[in-house]
């Protein structure tokens, strides 16, 4: 009975509460060597990825968002190709996506499932926690720099390299 209505949830999750809807697993995939001539932001970039792999995804709309994986800070650098993040909602389209690649502007693209970076604490430069929860902070000794591990914050480097 869950699954039957998850199935028809906007439906009748209305009659609770206006506004309200049911959260459904999202699946983040990356799909690699897309050229950067698409546009992941322009009005029919959903229907484009759509049209391109019709047997994989059911329509634009199960497509819940698309943007590059790293926003170009710097125009002037001229990139042909660039990852692309998808979110899905249907876990059998990300599978297909990933067994078939995709198809973007053409181009036949490799799909793998997002892997987000370690957390990486920026004060002592360990991982698996961040500054605000370092126990290092406690001892300013404990400070290591990014670029030289020396004893104090990047940020204060003076160092050659």
């Amino acid at each position: 009975q869950a699954k039957l209505l998850l199935l028809h949830g906007r439906e009748w999750i209305g009659h609770f509460e206006p506004n309200t809807c049911v959260r459904r697993k999202s699946h983040t995939l990356v799909a690699n060597y897309v050229p950067t001539s698409f546009n992941p932001r322009a009005e029919g970039a959903k229907s484009a990825i759509y049209l391109a792999n019709q047997g994989t995804i059911a329509s634009p709309d199960a497509i819940k968002d698309l943007r590059w994986l790293h926003e170009r800070k710097d125009a002037s650098v001229k990139k042909n190709a660039s990852s692309l993040m998808i979110v899905l909602e249907d876990a059998a389209a990300a599978e297909g996506l990933i067994q078939r690649s995709h198809s973007v502007v053409g181009t036949s693209c490799p799909v793998s499932y997002f892997v987000p970076p370690p957390i990486h604490c920026y004060y002592c430069q360990g991982f698996g926690h961040m500054a605000k929860a370092c126990s290092a902070n406690k001892d300013p000794a404990s400070i290591k720099c990014a670029k030289c591990a020396g004893s104090h914050a990047t940020r204060d480097c003076e160092c050659p390299n």
